[in-house]
């Protein structure tokens, strides 16, 4: 008898789940977030001596694999599987994968240069921290590449774009992973602003792969944990780099970003108001 109302609950449960299967999404990313990753953050933060690059990114371990893990719960929920494929590169895209690190990369340097720090430094630190440099953008696609996009495009804009136009998918997920970012939106100005620009910028930029490319976790991991590494990476060198030049240079990324994004958005104009199709080799023939 406690076995059939056992299992009678968990099966509304996983109906609720397959009914607001959005909203379901939301709440789950947030309450792994704040209820269980922020309190590891800080645990690890005080507790454990890791270090660096490592210590970074196990603190936040449990954080950004959260919308990752909400969209397994709702496949699982929904009875769908994760194609394997759609975490190796495609073989005709191959390229992509090692030019957009080093593009992004560029970008950072240009940056720091516009923003006010030497060349000669830039170079200097790079070919002495070469290592640090790669393991960064290691574990950004790994972990927090990975661990956000499977949430947020690989599961998030399909779903919503299958219940609203593209336009509207893009920005519901652009408010969705902004808010996620809670903390972050009670920074100073000269923080917030930068980031800000970055995100929607990415937004645009990642919501124009999936579109362009077809629904590949990998290829989204490397976008998203290409703009984040460079950053980290200079965030760790404020010893030998005056933090107000790191935050300078960090501001003009913003910019180029923002504008970045705004050539992918208008290169999708075409298609601002289709929905998703479920047959994903469909979304690798072009814009």
């Amino acid at each position: 008898m406690e076995l059939t109302e056992e299992h009678s609950k968990t099966h509304k449960r996983v109906k609720i789940l397959g009914k607001y299967p959005i909203l379901s999404f939301i709440i789950i990313a947030f309450i792994l977030t704040y209820g269980v990753g922020i309190p590891f953050n800080m645990w690890v933060s005080q507790n454990l001596k890791i270090p660096n690059p490592f210590d970074i990114y196990l603190s936040r371990l449990i954080t950004v694999i959260s919308p990752g893990i909400s969209a397994i719960i709702l496949m699982w929920s929904n009875k769908e599987k994760i194609a394997l494929k759609r975490f190796f590169p495609a073989s005709e895209n191959i390229h992509y994968y090692f030019l957009i690190p080093f593009l992004t990369l560029l970008i950072s340097v240009i940056s720091l240069i516009s923003g006010g720090t030497s060349a000669d430094l830039i170079t200097t630190i790079i070919q002495e921290n070469w290592e640090q440099l790669i393991f960064h953008l290691i574990l950004q696609i790994l972990i927090i590449g990975i661990g956000e996009e499977l949430g947020w495009r690989g599961w998030l804009l399909p779903n919503l774009n299958k219940k609203y136009t593209l336009l509207k998918a893009m920005f519901f997920v652009l408010i969705i992973w902004t808010l996620w970012h809670f903390p972050i939106l009670f920074q100073r100005s000269e923080i917030l602003i930068p980031w800000l620009l970055i995100i929607t910028g990415a937004t645009m930029i990642l919501t124009w792969s999936w579109k362009k490319f077809g629904n590949n976790i990998l290829l989204f991991a490397v976008i998203h944990g290409s703009i984040n590494y460079p950053q980290f990476f200079w965030d760790n060198q404020t010893n030998r780099i005056d933090s107000q030049l790191v935050l300078n240079g960090w501001t003009i990324s913003g910019y180029i970003y923002f504008v970045l994004g705004i050539v992918a958005l208008i290169s999708m104009n075409k298609v601002f108001k289709t929905k998703y199709k479920t047959n994903t080799e469909t979304l690798g023939r072009g814009l």
